[in-house]
């Protein structure tokens, strides 16, 4: 057991506020919002996968999604959105399976006004589709610049992804282990 003469508390010292950064990878429901308009500040063509739990995106590696040992992914669009407190966020635009093309074409179009201006998004279950909404203060919001990010797009989706990033068959199998399935040894 080590004593607390060896303890090296200075190992734990935070370098700077990028570590305390919460960056979510979310649908900013309910809230007024902005993406960023820089084709510099989006990526088409990623791979992501819910947590088991589906509260959470996992940022999937090409090589472990064409290797089979994952189901459920989903090709996807990133954005860099900001909302009006200037808190970062991370917005993921999935690809339409087989009937849903309404949601993620609304979607899209919920990306291209909030471009523009700044905007609320909200769902429409009857519809399945999301609908822009104007914002309470939307002239006065008009005035307002988007604090971005400050630093590389990689950087942010590094942070967003912090933790949730797949790059091997062994990081997939450890974070997506079937807890439910009862496992099968040699002997049986």
């Amino acid at each position: 057991m080590a004593t607390l003469e060896k303890f090296d508390l200075g190992a734990f010292s935070a370098q700077g506020d990028e570590v305390l950064q919460d960056i979510p990878v979310c649908m900013p429901l309910k809230t007024v919002f902005r993406i960023n308009p820089s084709k510099n500040r989006m990526h088409k063509g990623v791979i992501l996968k819910r947590s088991n739990d589906n509260c959470h995106w996992y940022l999937i590696h090409p090589d472990v999604a064409r290797s089979g040992c994952l189901s459920g992914l989903w090709k996807a669009e990133l954005y860099e959105g900001v909302r009006s407190n200037g808190a970062s966020f991370v917005l993921p635009v999935t690809h339409a399976r087989a009937g849903r093309e309404e949601r993620t074409d609304s979607l899209r179009a919920v990306v291209a006004i909030a471009r523009r201006s700044w905007a609320m998004m909200v769902s429409d279950h009857e519809q399945d589709s999301w609908v822009v909404t104007k914002p309470e203060d939307s002239e006065k919001l008009q005035s307002l610049e988007p604090i971005w990010f400050d630093g590389e797009f990689s950087r942010l989706i590094e942070i967003a992804f912090r933790g949730r990033i797949i790059t091997t068959q062994n990081e997939a199998s450890a974070k997506f282990r079937k807890t439910s399935c009862r496992e099968i040894t040699e002997d049986e």
